[in-house]
Order: structure tokens, then C-alpha cells, then sequence
């Protein structure tokens, strides 16, 4: 369980990097975000879903991070992955793509500080 946890780090800190990059490249270009982005970045939220799931699955058999931050990480990327989306979809295609970017670049930065306090 705990392998897997681990592998969900990767996988959200590639996720929110790509993210990242892809919505520079939206702002660079001045284009709208498409329907490719959107999905991935629900891909990103989703995986920080699970990846809380199983962090209080772990908790519960008893794992437990060196530190306590690695909670408020982990409960700040599902809220502001989430809230990233919903606030996103409402207005121009210049305000949602720097929300989307900066969403990413947040989780991207709290994915990194997660996996520092967990050992």
C-alpha cells in the first residue's frame, strides 16, 4: 500500500509539471484551453483524491509521516486542484487558463513539499 502511495507522488508531480507547462504554452500562444488540458487536469485532481484516500488508509494501518504538515499538504492539493477547476470554468478563456496554470504550478509545489515531510 504504501508502494503505491509512493508511486502516486510520482505520477502527481508529473502530472501537475506537465500541467504547468501546457498551460504556459496555452498562455504564450494565446490560445483558450482545450478539452485535452481539462481532462488531464481532472486526471490530477481525481489521482490527489486517491492518493488522500490512501493516505488515511495508511494512517489507519498505523503509517505515519515524520511529519505533520505532510497532512496539510496532502488535504491542501485536493482543495485547490478542486477549487481550481470549479473557479476555472467560470469566466474568459485568458482568466482560465491562468488559473489552471497557477493551480498546477501550486500542486506541483505542494506535491514536492508532501513527499519532503513524509520521511
Amino acid at each position: 500500500m504504501a508502494g503505491i502511495h509512493a508511486t502516486l507522488y510520482t505520477t502527481l508531480m508529473l502530472l501537475a509539471l506537465v500541467l504547468t507547462v501546457w498551460a504556459l504554452f496555452f498562455m504564450a500562444t494565446s490560445r483558450p484551453v482545450d478539452g485535452a488540458f481539462r481532462s488531464t487536469y481532472v486526471l490530477l485532481v481525481g489521482t490527489s483524491v486517491f492518493q488522500g484516500v490512501l493516505g488515511v488508509v495508511l494512517l489507519l494501518m498505523g503509517y505515519r509521516p515524520s511529519s505533520s504538515f505532510h497532512y496539510l499538504y496532502g488535504i491542501s492539493l485536493i482543495v485547490f486542484t478542486g477549487a481550481g477547476y470549479a473557479f476555472a470554468s467560470r469566466g474568459d478563456g485568458k482568466r482560465e487558463t491562468l488559473i489552471y496554470g497557477l493551480m498546477s504550478l501550486a500542486a506541483f509545489g505542494l506535491v514536492l513539499r508532501a513527499f519532503a515531510t513524509a520521511r
